[in-house]
């Protein structure tokens, strides 16, 4: 169940205005000298230890995978072995359950009375009211990692974090992901004096 609940984060990242993007990397870095890359092979002791923040499984990591491998491709990378690759390439997962709790105050309002002597007169009657709603909801971010492969060294992060919600076909999950790694992968390469 958790993995369907960390796989549907993945899918709906970019469905929402509630979209925040942000990416960091080393400025000392010429990423110009980047041409190949390949994936980080995970173990299964790095899968055990990071359980519920690493990568998914079935169908939302081969998605994944492959919006990635398109991103690269577009931006002139190649594909190559990991013992030959410029960068090595790594994507994490992260869920986060918020609370959001929004009150309201009102008042009665202006109330007309009517006496026999006065006739109709109004004033404002009634306490105060106070109605608090709470809302709990799951917050979902999309890490991907270049690293250095010959320094083994972080040089780029971006990442897209946006609110969960649930994506109905595979068409629609398939679209979710490319729009997400899309707008992460567009802060790369980095440009001189941004961030």
């Amino acid at each position: 169940m958790r993995n369907l609940i960390i796989g549907l984060m993945a899918l709906a990242l970019a469905a929402c205005s509630t979209v925040q993007t942000e990416f960091d990397y080393n400025p000392e870095v010429d990423f110009s000298q980047y041409k190949t890359y390949a994936w980080v092979e995970v173990t299964e002791e790095d899968a055990e230890e990071g359980a519920d923040t690493y990568h998914m499984d079935g169908l939302t990591d081969e998605r994944i995978r492959r919006s990635v491998d398109a991103n690269m491709a577009a931006r002139g990378f190649t594909k190559a072995s990991p013992e030959e690759a410029d960068l090595l390439v790594n994507y994490l997962t992260k869920l986060e359950k918020k609370v959001n709790i929004d009150t309201f105050h009102n008042n009665y309002g202006y109330h007309p009375f009517y006496d026999p002597y006065w006739g109709y007169y109004g004033g404002y009657a009634g306490p105060s009211r106070s109605t608090t709603r709470v809302r709990e909801y799951q917050k979902g971010t999309l890490i991907i990692d270049l690293i250095d492969n010959k320094e083994d060294k972080l040089v780029w992060r971006g990442a897209l974090a946006d609110t969960v919600r649930q994506q109905e076909s595979p068409e629609q999950r398939e679209a979710g992901i490319n729009s997400a790694v899309l707008e992460i992968l567009q802060n790369y390469p980095p440009q001189s004096g941004a961030q």
